[in-house]
């Protein structure tokens, strides 16, 4: 017994010695400098906004982010100057955003010079919808039906599709007056387009919920469509009970997105939904800021409300 016990301590010795021996102290060298970040996702027919602020360093234990307010701001639409107005640090152009044009933005900080260029997407052609309703199943429920048509223009061109429900519910307040508040948010919906080019990852922009993927926003490309009409069909459940006081609006918006913009988005939601596993591959967020972090990018929209 007590050789036995000798044997399993000289073991125990052997092994932590071979495991020690083994360790190495490897000096890691971080990047604590910082970048100027400029963040803008603009739309045609709206204001450009944005603001410029600097990184932090992933030691730094602060939540918010310093803005810089005394950069020399230079924003051109086809090679022209805009007038921009500044406010509390945010950045906004006097005119709204037009689709079809070229948009760049060069900001001076500290010597350091940033830039970015992109180009506002043309609307989308001839939207147009038809909707339908359906009975299934016994969840008390219906699926109502909308089939998107619209064309395609010339060139590679990449697409969202997002359904927002508004909702208005009208009642008496405390003091016996009669109000009302507004509520809108993006619907989740299923889509029917089998031949589509879909570039969404399947956990990125939607939920798995019974054998059907319920999407937020939907994004696809025009391959195989160039130049042609584009049919979809996207169905979403539409609950039985309805409440007299409330008014339920929907909107089909159909929108063309640049490239960058079309890249960001992925990138990000890619981030948030892997954020905090230790198993995922770390993502990072698309940026097309030169010599800066961010993004400089817009679409152009089209929707129909029923």
């Amino acid at each position: 017994m007590i050789k036995s016990k000798v044997v399993q301590l000289a073991v125990c010795i052997i092994l932590s010695a071979i495991v020690f021996s083994c360790e190495k102290e490897i000096e890691m060298k971080l990047d604590e400098s910082n970048s100027y970040v400029i963040n803008s996702l603009f739309s045609a027919d709206s204001i450009m906004s944005f603001d410029i602020t600097e990184s932090k360093s992933v030691l730094s234990n602060r939540f918010d982010y310093d803005t810089i307010t005394n950069a020399e701001v230079i924003v051109t639409k086809n090679g022209s100057p805009i007038s921009l107005n500044q406010q509390g640090g945010k950045y906004f152009s006097s005119d709204v955003i037009e689709a079809g044009a070229t948009y760049a933005i060069e900001a001076k900080i500290s010597g350091l010079t940033l830039s970015a260029e992109t180009k506002i997407p043309s609307k989308v052609q001839n939207l147009s919808i038809d909707t339908s309703s359906a009975i299934i199943g016994d969840y008390g429920f219906r699926e109502k039906k909308i089939r998107i048509t619209f064309d395609d223009g010339e060139g590679k061109s990449y697409y969202k599709v997002s359904l927002v429900q508004k909702s208005i519910s009208y009642y008496t307040d405390y003091n016996g007056i009669e109000t009302s508040s507004e509520n809108e948010y993006n619907e989740y919906f299923t889509v029917d387009g089998s031949r589509l080019d879909l570039i969404n990852s399947t956990d990125d922009f939607g939920t798995v919920f019974g054998d059907d993927f319920y999407y937020n926003e939907l994004y696809f490309s025009d391959l195989g469509f160039e130049n042609q009409t584009i049919n979809l069909v996207i169905s979403f459940p539409i609950y039985s009970y309805e409440y007299s006081y409330e008014d339920k609006f929907y909107s089909v918006i159909v929108s063309k997105v640049s490239e960058d913009y079309l890249l960001y988005n992925q990138t990000k939601n890619q981030q948030q939904y892997t954020s905090g596993d230790p198993f995922a591959q770390p993502t990072l967020v698309y940026s097309n800021i030169n010599n800066g972090l961010g993004i400089f990018a817009g679409i152009s929209s089209e929707f129909v409300t029923f």
